[in-house]
């Protein structure tokens, strides 16, 4: 429990997560995804989560996960010279891509960048009143469905990959702001904060049935729609008993879930 602990604080088990989003969606749709790819999602995602709880813990610390925050404070240093190193291979990898993938990557970076400054005024797109959730969502369709496409020329299969991205990620965003619910300041106005906690869980749940249904519909392969809806299972579970789930396995098991759906997906593929 301790070592997980350190993937999540560390932010190493969402860039886990952020990869095998990207390589589930390759893998079940059959387009290619190129290591240097999976190494700059990995490294990318890792670099600007630790920007952003770095900066935000300059900002509204008292809002923070105190245990969280106590981590930040002690490893600090290690995760400044980790996200440096993490940044300038990030760098490095950018200059082998297209112009159309330095173009996306680029305005997903700014975003992310503009999500959260470190100052004490607020200034961010998390602080501006509805651009929480639509920044985070174009960064990761981004990041782990349009940018690996790119070299696929966007066919019918890679249209139909964005189909099941967008609610599936709007609901894993959605999750995370019922998560901050009495966190986040009532101006941000998310989701939960207009329409109510209730009502927000029945539409993540929603739209994470709707990702999947999509999905299941464009498989051929019988045991991938098997795992998939295995998986569907699990996270209707988990949406359902959402408000009996403690602050800290929100991550354990919404960026977790990904994980062992792509690790489920590597074993059939090693057993066949």
């Amino acid at each position: 429990m301790k070592l997980l602990r350190k993937l999540i604080f560390s932010n190493i088990w969402i860039s886990l997560s952020a990869v095998s989003v990207a390589w589930i969606q390759a893998y079940l749709f059959e387009y290619k995804l190129r290591a240097n790819l999976i190494a700059l999602i990995f490294l990318g995602t890792y670099t600007i989560y630790n920007y952003i709880y770095l900066a935000s813990s300059l900002i509204h610390s008292k809002r923070m996960n105190q245990d969280h925050l106590q981590w930040l404070k002690r490893y600090k240093t290690g995760l400044i010279i980790s996200s440096s190193l993490s940044l300038f291979v990030c760098l490095y990898l950018f200059i082998g891509l297209n112009i159309i993938q330095k173009t996306l990557l680029f305005i997903a970076g700014l975003l992310s960048l503009l999500y959260v400054f470190p100052n004490k005024t607020k200034h961010g797109l998390r602080w501006i009143p509805y651009l929480k959730t639509p920044s985070i969502l174009i960064t990761w369709l981004v990041v782990t469905t349009i940018l690996p496409q790119i070299e696929s020329q966007f066919s019918q299969v890679e249209a139909n990959t964005i189909y099941f991205a967008i609610p599936f990620l709007l609901a894993w965003i959605l999750i995370f702001d019922l998560r901050d619910y009495s966190k986040d300041l009532a101006s941000i106005k998310t989701w939960p904060q207009k329409l109510g906690f209730s009502t927000t869980k029945f539409i993540s749940l929603a739209f994470i049935v709707l990702a999947f249904i999509l999905l299941i519909l464009n498989l051929n392969n019988n045991l991938h729609q098997l795992i998939s809806f295995a998986i569907l299972c699990l996270y209707i579970l988990a949406i359902i008993r959402l408000k009996y789930i403690p602050y800290h396995n929100y991550a354990i098991i919404f960026d977790g879930l990904p994980i062992l759906w792509g690790f489920s997906l590597l074993l059939l593929e090693f057993l066949q």
